[in-house]
């Protein structure tokens, strides 16, 4: 499991870096610039589909469902899923424990590299 979550997240960081360089002028944010997570909806609260007596800041449930589908897609690459047969072993007997733990750590990180302020 160790060695997946690693994999997961230097696939990760290596994928935000690309996406993060630009020209120097452009890295410039003004005030006015609303950041990734206020594009996908901020923190305006909204119903949490995964746990209907919850609320959950629209940009984090955004951001939540691509990195839930993202593990599953990698998870699932044949080349790939020998780092993640415990995670699919688990998720295939009904246990989302691991899977949960997962997509929280990720979707935290990926919160705050697109501008949330309440996370860390």
């Amino acid at each position: 499991m160790k060695k997946s979550v690693h994999l997961f997240i230097t696939i990760l960081l290596v994928s935000s870096i690309a996406f993060t360089s630009c020209k120097e002028d452009e890295k410039k944010i003004t005030p006015t610039t609303p950041t990734l997570y206020e594009k996908l909806g901020g923190t305006t609260m909204v119903a949490d589909p995964a746990n209907p007596s919850q609320m959950i800041e629209k940009g984090r449930l955004g951001l939540r469902s691509v990195v839930d589908s993202t593990i599953f897609i990698i998870a699932g690459d044949n080349e790939l899923n020998p780092y993640f047969e415990v995670l699919l072993s688990e998720v295939g007997s009904g246990n989302l424990t691991g899977f949960t733990a997962l997509s929280k750590i990720l979707t935290d990180f990926s919160c705050v590299a697109t501008g949330a302020k309440n996370f860390t």
